[in-house]
């Protein structure tokens, strides 16, 4: 004999779904809800749905959780994101010099540093990213593994693997007066920039320069590591008239990832002139790509 049972809904004054759930005692289970939710209070009509077994009714809560959307589920429920991941596989990306689950990883810490994904908000189910990326299961461990090693993610007993903000994720404005942290590790020495470098100051290349090297760290965690380079010809005291600056991403090399550990870069090459238009200096400003986003403003 099967269980009739009932399917039940809960909202409040405005009309907002605040619950959807199963039983087949409605007032035994709406007595617990009473006495163990906080948002009890808010209640103010409900509905009731009677079908002819346990298995149906729970097919139809799962159906309404996923359409409906109700305030206070979270089993079932889908992740907020579920629509903005790029329906497209990882190793699909030419000349792409990333592990698929590095990828996969990056892409969903993105959503993180945007501010799409709020720290408690859920991930997708591993079966999700499974379909969306078609890729293995192991993958999908391996980048959630790799999300939670780097502060992005915790996993929740009953609940799945859930957003973080890490300490030291922070959101600059270009060129905004004023440095966040402390600066550590600085040298001044001689060295020879990179033949890149020596083109944007616009010495010759292997030219031996006074320099500088420090790295910024706030909440303990490394954020920007900084090299400076004086231009032969310019004087410490010199004034800054302008800048240029020419932004890149860049692979990971032996200093940065023993600064930040493996993470994706942002690298600035800054040029600074004169009032006559001679180059005074260059810095070398390596960002790390999970804890500082930057934004342009004109």
């Amino acid at each position: 004999m099967t269980e009739r049972t009932a399917l039940y809904r809960f909202f409040d004054a405005a009309g907002q779904l605040l619950y959807v759930g199963v039983s087949g005692n409605t007032e035994a289970r709406w007595r617990q809800h009473a006495e163990s939710k906080p948002w009890w209070s808010d209640v103010a009509d409900k509905t009731t749905e009677w079908l002819d077994s346990r298995p149906e009714a729970l097919d139809a809560e799962r159906a309404a959780i996923r359409a409906e959307k109700p305030l206070h589920n979270h089993q079932n429920k889908p992740s907020s994101i579920i629509d903005e991941i790029t329906p497209w596989g990882p190793n699909e990306i030419p000349g792409g010099t990333w592990s698929p689950y590095e990828f996969i990883a990056h892409e969903l810490k993105g959503f993180i540093q945007s501010g799409a994904m709020r720290s408690g908000d859920r991930f997708p189910t591993v079966r999700t990213l499974i379909e969306v990326y078609g890729v293995a299961s192991l993958t999908i461990q391996r980048a959630l593994n790799l999300l939670k090693a780097q502060g992005f993610a915790v996993g929740r007993q009953g609940f799945g693997v859930v957003a973080v903000t890490p300490a030291g994720l922070r959101h600059e404005v270009a060129g905004s007066e004023g440095t966040e942290g402390s600066i550590e590790q600085m040298s001044t020495h001689r060295a020879t920039p990179s033949p890149r470098s020596c083109a944007a100051l616009g010495v010759p290349p292997g030219t031996d320069l006074d320099a500088k090297r420090w790295v910024r760290v706030i909440d303990g965690r490394p954020v920007e590591l900084v090299h400076f380079y004086r231009h032969p010809e310019a004087r410490a005291d010199s004034t800054v008239h302008e800048t240029t600056d020419r932004v890149t991403a860049a692979p990971a090399n032996a200093e940065a990832v023993k600064v930040f550990g493996v993470v994706p870069l942002l690298v600035t090459l800054r040029v600074t002139y004169s009032e006559d238009r001679h180059p005074l200096g260059l810095y070398r400003i390596v960002k790390n790509g999970d804890l500082l986003t930057t934004r342009y403003e004109f």
